[in-house]
């Protein structure tokens, strides 16, 4: 069972929880960062596993 910060949580500009996405790589999700062409990308780096992740964060 993991013990480390398995997801990443997004929240609105009013603190309402919007969205929880899962790390399907490992159980460290380290570092996020927002970028593609149009801002809809939410790049999540995982440490035990040395994995960068992409999640299609449009719909938000």
């Amino acid at each position: 069972m993991p013990t480390g910060r398995v997801h990443v949580f997004v929240f609105a500009p009013n603190g309402e929880l919007i969205a929880r996405i899962k790390s399907c790589a490992g159980p460290n999700c380290t570092n996020v960062a927002i970028g593609g062409a149009n801002k809809d990308r939410l790049y999540i780096t995982e440490s035990a596993t040395g994995s960068v992740l992409v999640a299609d964060i449009s719909g938000l």
